[in-house]
């Protein structure tokens, strides 16, 4: 059993959206923001792309059920609330990155196309708040039972990632880099406690 730590630093390029909800007017999409009202990704979300992305090349057939031991599970958990490994911080706007001012935040418009018509559809103006080029960091963190697995597992999940938040098939949410550090440590009096993490 190793306990790790993955820092992680996203280079989002412009025009990224993670949603959080839409105002009294309801015509406008507005990003989420944390508490000083900087715009950030849960840590919800990208661990949901990261599981996704880990499924599609593990090749480990999974059963379904609580018991299930795959590398998906083991790692992010399983159906009836079992706790995974490893836990995602949010990534939050990197303050001290050279690129960093006032997160300009903008308001990008679109319209709905009529999938059956191929003509835009009525009432299809919608507006939606997106952010700027920023550098989020955050961290991955917890036990590896497989290190030799898991962790090759992790590091190419984080290379497959193209992109976070939505509006995606509008080309936003784009990922321009992510850079990596990583620190484990081993202790024997661990054993296999994979359900505990600080």
């Amino acid at each position: 059993m190793s306990r790790f730590k993955l820092q992680v630093t996203v280079e989002m390029m412009e025009g990224w959206h993670v949603g959080g909800g839409k105002g009294a007017s309801g015509n406008i999409g507005y990003i989420l923001r944390d508490y000083h009202g900087s715009p950030y990704v849960p840590g919800s979300q990208w661990k949901g792309v990261m599981r996704s992305l880990i499924r599609q090349v593990s090749g480990e057939k999974c059963s379904g059920s609580s018991d299930c031991e795959c590398m998906v599970c083991r790692l992010f958990g399983a159906p009836g609330n079992r706790r995974g490994t490893v836990r995602f911080s949010d990534l939050k706007v990197d303050q001290s990155a050279s690129t960093f001012q006032k997160t300009p935040i903008f308001i990008r418009a679109g319209v709905r196309i009529d999938p059956y018509c191929n003509v835009v559809a009525d009432g299809a103006l919608y507006l939606k708040e997106a952010v700027a080029r920023a550098q989020l960091k955050g961290e991955i963190a917890g036990f590896l039972a497989k290190p030799d697995q898991d962790l090759p597992a992790l590091l190419n999940g984080l290379r497959r990632m193209e992109a976070l938040g939505g509006g995606k098939g509008q080309g936003m949410g784009g990922i321009a880099g992510i850079k990596v550090e990583l620190s484990m440590e081993w202790r024997p009096e661990w054993g296999d406690r994979a359900w505990r993490y600080d």
